[in-house]
């Protein structure tokens, strides 16, 4: 579970949230004492899980993995001017994005509690669930003042072929100048 990286952290979540086992009926286990889990452990699993989609999210809205940035910050360079080791650091996660996960991951627990106790409803013959919105718009509104890195994109124009006359008829170009 330790060896995904996430933003925001599950003890965070458990805190701003005030969810608790409880909540979601969880019990420890009555298994073995080594493979038991407490009702606490299953939490977190399932907050870290929603923390993991989260990431997933705000990556691909983003269009980059912060987790895996790296800045150069230093190069060791020879006397020709010929770059030996370029030192790379990695870049810190902006506090921002923390809070966005943290936000998002309160609002699927807080839509985990309503679906199960106000599961569906009925409007003109259509069962909604209600509460459905983990990033609200508020959110996403946070979540686009972080630059995002471009797609690549390729655009194709169809012109015309420039005249050569037109060309040379130009001020300040060829024999008509």
């Amino acid at each position: 579970m330790a060896d995904v990286p996430i933003y925001s952290s599950v003890d965070d979540v458990v805190a701003m949230s005030g969810i608790k086992p409880e909540d979601f009926e969880l019990e420890d286990d009555m298994g073995s004492a080594e493979d038991a889990l407490t009702a606490e452990d299953k939490l977190n699993a399932l907050v870290f899980s929603w923390l993991v989609s989260i990431k997933d999210f705000i990556d691909r809205n983003r269009n980059r993995n912060y987790t895996a940035e790296e800045t150069a910050v230093a190069a060791v360079i020879d006397k020709w001017g010929t770059v030996i080791y370029p030192a790379t650091v990695a870049t810190p996660v902006p506090s921002g994005i923390h809070n966005i996960a943290l936000r998002a991951a309160c609002n699927m627990a807080s839509m985990a509690l309503l679906r199960r106790e106000t599961a569906v409803q009925r409007v003109d013959l259509v069962q909604r669930l209600k509460g459905d919105e983990v990033f609200s718009p508020a959110l996403l509104h946070d979540l686009a003042q972080y630059p995002s890195k471009p797609r690549f994109r390729m655009a194709v124009s169809k012109t015309t072929k420039p005249n050569v006359y037109d060309i040379l008829r130009q001020p300040g170009m060829g024999y008509y100048s």
